[in-house]
């Protein structure tokens, strides 16, 4: 058995527990015995959603323990100690806990307007949540120069195959699977490389770089961004619909987050295909470049070890499962069309919190691993 393999099933265990749990309870009804039971009171709303989260968080803890640290422990991906994983992943859960509680408040509150105030009400919830998460990011973030100076020379590389002018920084996590990413909207947004990153070659920083700058400025990564959003927002017009329960109740409340879940399920299966197809497509615009496609697939193969050392697996595990496409299939495959949504299908897991989701960090990449909650693994 596999450290990816291990984690594919932890990821699939968890997630369908939470799917099942929700069925049970739509399925059932369970929520009709709480339909008396009105929130009247910011106090009842927030007291209700501790409880909730407190049951729910209490669920996903033997998941969280052995995603995150007997499975790293077991596969020598981490060599951190049980009280020193679990102070930092206690830190992640309560600061979730209280951002659900929140958030939870805001969304029973908006639900009760008109459901076309409601949907857009529930849009700007969903661009601040995205907004806090890049601020608190940025709050901590240190020019890249000041860091590292192979960095510089792996941007100067990068500006030779395309102009080059976002800045980039360098952010320190102890998860050896952390990616970085890119935070910000358009063409202003930061690129974000993890300390550890700085140990690979000149080149494989400079194409890593090179790609990021494609999203950027292809307006790929905002176009990820947006479907994101519409999609977090699409949840919430569906669960606001399907929901039987008067607004402002316990039942509605219990109903709204098995229905929102229920949504994010739907689209970890649908959204990955776009954020392969927008992955190669970045790929093949490096390749267009004059950038050889043994250091691109190199590159990625450079990032893979470091995660689930997968180089390939079967189109099946791929299509269902993993929104970045495996070094094998990057080496061989070209885009189909040309789709720019970058990162779509994780992004849209993260802003899924403003609709109190589950499966945000329930998914065999970030189950556990509180330094990849608010930036999923990217390619």
């Amino acid at each position: 058995m596999t450290y990816a393999r291990s984690r594919l099933i932890l990821g699939m265990s968890t997630v369908g527990t939470v799917v099942l749990a929700c069925l049970a309870v739509l399925g059932f009804e369970i929520y009709r015995n709480f339909e008396a039971v009105i929130l009247e009171s910011a106090m009842d709303q927030v007291i209700a959603l501790a409880l909730i989260l407190a049951g729910l968080f209490g669920i996903l803890l033997p998941f969280d323990i052995l995603g995150g640290f007997l499975l790293p422990t077991r596969f020598s991906k981490s060599k951190t100690t049980f009280q020193r994983w679990f102070v930092s992943y206690l830190w992640g859960v309560t600061g979730q806990f209280f951002s659900y509680i929140i958030l939870g408040v805001l969304v029973i509150n908006l639900a009760g307007f008109h459901p076309l105030v409601a949907t857009l009400g529930f849009a700007v919830l969903s661009v601040f949540v995205l907004l806090i998460r890049n601020t608190l990011i940025s709050c901590r973030l240190k020019p890249s120069r000041k860091a590292d100076a192979s960095l510089g020379k792996a941007e100067e590389l990068a500006r030779s195959w395309l102009p080059t002018s976002n800045q980039i920084y360098v952010v320190n996590r102890e998860d050896i699977g952390y990616t970085g990413g890119i935070i910000g909207f358009g063409r202003r947004s930061k690129i974000l490389i993890p300390r550890r990153w700085l140990s690979f070659g000149v080149d494989v920083l400079a194409t890593i770089i090179a790609r990021r700058e494609i999203a950027i400025s292809s307006f790929s990564h905002t176009i990820g961004l947006i479907l994101a959003l519409a999609c977090n927002t699409s949840g919430f017009i569906c669960a606001n619909l399907l929901c039987s329960s008067p607004v402002g109740s316990l039942a509605w409340l219990i109903e709204f987050i098995c229905w929102f879940n229920l949504w994010t399920f739907f689209s970890l299966l649908i959204l990955p295909t776009f954020s392969r197809a927008a992955s190669s497509w970045v790929d093949h615009r490096l390749v267009s470049l004059k950038v050889p496609k043994a250091l691109v697939i190199h590159a990625a193969e450079t990032m893979n070890v470091l995660q689930d050392n997968e180089r390939s697996r079967s189109m099946l595990i791929e299509t269902i499962f993993h929104p970045i496409p495996s070094v094998e299939r990057r080496s061989r495959e070209r885009p189909l069309v040309p789709i720019k949504t970058w990162q779509v299908a994780r992004t849209s897991l993260f802003v899924s919190w403003a609709g109190l989701s589950l499966l945000a960090r329930a998914v065999h990449c970030n189950v556990g691993r509180p330094d990849l909650w608010l930036l999923l693994p990217s390619d």
